[in-house]
């Protein structure tokens, strides 16, 4: 039995403590990992001087490696994997019933380490409400138990330094957990769920070398990152491998999860406010899983259905599920049909790259709609081997098992069991994962400090420029006013800058200029630009300071579908629109996603070009007309050679929402257009 113990601890800090970090790399996802422990390197105050979805303990969710705060991130995430481990371990029926093969199996199919540090919470309400049921007595509480229930509730207080959207749902364990004891008039420990993880979240907050006082900031930074996302982040749900998820997966997801409910809605050995308890706290965990896996509808959906699976045990295991072969069917087919549907979309993504690699062609879409039945027929049937096993991953020779099933653990049990472990060195791969970034993207070493336009953070810290960061890192994530005035402000603050390293690109195809437009005026008249290359413009701060004129052209209201006339000018033009939801598209921004706005915009030329537009990014300010999408457009722009962008300017615009009945959003909306003048030109 010890031995069993033993795997399933392993498989536990395989699962939740990075043991095999990676190193640093190249794209948006490595970039902003790269850069969330370059900040705590450089003692960059989070939540102050840097906000994002990400806290100081980020490591526990990307598995990236950094001299500087790795050990730290291994010793509190072993910490967190042993208190997970001890919960089931210490249950007598959980070895009685042999639900440990449940457990082992559960974890190896983890494709999504949102869903695990998500059900951290869930497992400690449930236990909170289990010790107090009756039905089963609970572990006695020896020395060692005492010892993992106070650690274990005060690394409730490590999740939100972790991820910031984890927070809603350690204040809701924490509040039930409260409610549960203070009810049966057990006061001190109900203060201690309450006050403990309070208390370990600064003492944690002051080990990662941020300083006390930031933890408010990154606090007061929760809602700022959580509010905006839901609009400016989603996707929508059709079928479309890899890039967006069918609407089947979110029926049933809510299908299985109102089953769970039902279930535990019916157990009548547990008395009518116990039951209801549970099922708040289950509710409000399955709710956020299924906002994190299908707001942004692609591979997160694996979140909402990892999520689902990791119900399963807990609730047996504390007695509040009643066994239901077909629930488990049922479950297990929803984690599956989500986890394969992106598993094939990736290998058809992995093949088509390696076919096109000789002739230089990207592939960043697959769908189901894009090629023809005889193309996926040569695919699935003709090409079914390449398919599989063209870029299939290997680990020292042998085939890598959960690496080309994407379940991470899989992979790490693997791993250490051919002792790779052993063999790596985490120090050496992330100074040669830097020397590949920087051979692959070979930034100027340039005087003064830098920071670096839209993304590609790991170019700019792998070239040994002096990072200098504004507060929002990546502008795709600016999606709220205040977090564009929080850059906007920065580029015009003393700790602005010396050099800006530009490339024009944003996501999800929204209007090029809407990420970060409010600062995007400000590089124009207060930097110059002194380089180019293939990839980037390179500007200097200018020595003396300059100033933007605004001339406002027009200030009235508009309709979504209505036609918005230009003047036909060669100046810059800002526009500032403020869209409302009505009330009904503010209930489901809440249950589900906003349903989403486009921009139609026609040129000069008579041509006509869709984007989507996210509101909330807009009512700031940006760049209309003319149209810029390329870094050389940018570069006339910024240099004032505005006839050059004569074939660019817009004629003029309407914002349609995409759905023909339109209940989520005010027809009426207000539009302000401003002149620009840029006095960095005289």
């Amino acid at each position: 039995m010890i031995f069993l113990n033993l795997i399933i601890l392993l498989t536990s800090i395989l699962a939740i403590a990075p043991i095999l970090p990676y190193p640093p790399a190249l794209g948006l996802d490595a970039s902003w990992i790269l850069a969330m422990n370059q900040a705590i390197s450089q003692n960059i105050v989070i939540g102050r001087e840097l906000i994002f979805t990400f806290g100081p303990y980020s490591v526990l969710q990307t598995n990236a490696y950094h001299p500087d705060n790795y050990e730290v991130g291994l010793i509190v995430g072993l910490l967190l994997s042993i208190c997970y481990c001890l919960f089931f371990l210490r249950n007598k029926k959980f070895i009685e019933d042999r639900l440990y093969i449940w457990l082992f199996i559960s974890l190896i199919m983890a494709d999504s380490r949102d869903a695990l540090l998500l059900s951290y919470p869930l497992l400690i309400a449930l236990h909170s409400c289990y010790s107090l049921s009756r039905i089963h007595s609970p572990y006695s509480l020896k020395i060692i138990d005492k010892i993992h229930l106070i650690l274990s509730i005060s690394l409730l207080g490590l999740l939100p330094l972790v991820k910031i959207s984890i927070a809603p749902m350690v204040l809701i364990s924490s509040l039930a957990c409260f409610y549960t004891y203070l009810v049966n008039g057990k006061r001190m420990i109900a203060i201690g769920y309450i006050t403990i993880p309070a208390v370990s979240m600064m003492l944690l907050w002051r080990l990662s070398g941020q300083p006390l006082d930031g933890l408010q900031d990154y606090l007061n930074s929760i809602p700022l990152i959580i509010s905006g996302y839901a609009e400016a982040m989603s996707k929508p749900s059709e079928m479309k491998l890899m890039t967006s998820g069918p609407v089947w997966q979110i029926f049933i997801y809510i299908i299985a999860a109102l089953g769970v409910v039902l279930n535990i809605l019916l157990n009548n050995k547990l008395n009518l406010r116990l039951r209801i308890i549970v099922i708040l706290i289950l509710a409000a965990y399955l709710f956020l899983s299924y906002k994190a896996g299908f707001v942004r509808h692609d591979s997160h959906a694996q979140t909402a259905g990892y999520a689902l699976l990791l119900t399963l045990l807990p609730l047996y295991m504390y007695s509040f599920l009643k066994i239901s072969k077909w629930l488990n069917v049922l479950i297990i087919l929803v984690w599956a049909s989500i986890h394969f549907f992106y598993l094939i979309g990736s290998l058809l993504l992995s093949y088509s790259d390696l076919r096109h690699s000789d002739k230089g062609i990207v592939v960043n879409d697959i769908t189901l709609k894009k090629y023809n039945s005889d193309k996926l027929k040569q695919y699935i049937v003709n090409d079914w081997r390449d398919v599989l096993f063209g870029n299939i991953p290997r680990v020292n020779g042998l085939v890598d098992v959960g690496g080309a099933l994407n379940l991470y653990v899989l992979h790490n049990l693997q791993s250490v069991a051919i002792g790779e472990l052993s063999r790596r060195d985490f120090k050496i791969e992330f100074v040669k994962g830097l020397e590949s970034i920087s051979n692959n993207v070979r930034l100027p070493k340039l005087a003064g400090t830098s920071d670096i336009y839209p993304f590609d953070q790991s170019a700019l810290i792998a070239s040994g420029n002096i990072w200098n960061t504004r507060p929002v890192i990546q502008s795709y994530s600016t999606y709220n006013s205040k977090l564009l005035k929080l850059n906007a402000a920065h580029l015009e603050g003393p700790s602005a800058p010396d050099n800006i390293i530009f490339r024009l690109d944003t996501i999800d195809h929204r209007y090029p200029t809407l990420d970060d437009g409010l600062s995007l005026p400000i590089i124009i008249s207060k930097y110059k630009i002194t380089g180019r290359d293939s990839n980037y413009l390179y500007f200097k701060r200018n020595q003396v300071p300059t100033s933007i004129d605004y001339r406002s052209i027009h200030s009235n209201p508009s309709k979504l579908g209505q036609y918005n006339h230009l003047p036909n000018t060669e100046e810059p033009i800002i526009a500032s629109i403020n869209i409302n939801q009505t009330l009904l598209g503010k209930v489901w921004q809440f249950v589900y996603k906003p349903p989403p706005l486009n921009i139609k915009v026609e040129l000069i030329d008579g041509s006509i070009e869709n984007y989507k537009f996210i509101q909330s990014m807009a009512n700031t300010g940006f760049i209309i007309s003319p149209r810029i999408s390329s870094n050389l457009e940018f570069a006339m722009l910024s240099e004032g050679n505005f006839h050059l962008l004569s074939k660019n300017r817009v004629k003029g615009f309407e914002i349609n929402a995409n759905n023909e009945d339109n209940w989520f959003w005010d027809n009426s909306f207000t539009l302000e257009l401003k002149a620009v003048t840029f006095h960095a030109y005289e």
